[in-house]
């Protein structure tokens, strides 16, 4: 799993941010579209691409994109 792909998985959620507006230091739940909606869509993503489950302490204890992607990481 590379992070540019990774971000790239992240940035699918939103309606209106494109890939190249992220980083692995962006800070997900300051985007304006964040919501709990995005939220179930994340998950699902990630479900679908790395097939791993995220908790929804998971969500809450991480702050960047990073942090989900190291969680991501550490269950493959």
């Amino acid at each position: 799993m590379n992070e540019i792909e990774f971000v790239k998985n992240f940035a699918s959620i939103f309606d209106e941010i494109e890939d190249n507006e992220l980083t692995m230091d962006t800070e997900f739940k300051d985007i304006d579209e964040w919501s709990s909606l995005t939220a179930l869509a994340l998950l699902a993503v990630i479900d679908e691409e790395y097939d791993v489950k995220l908790t929804n302490n998971d969500l809450k204890n991480s702050v960047t994109v990073r942090d989900i992607y190291n969680i991501v990481n550490n269950h493959k």
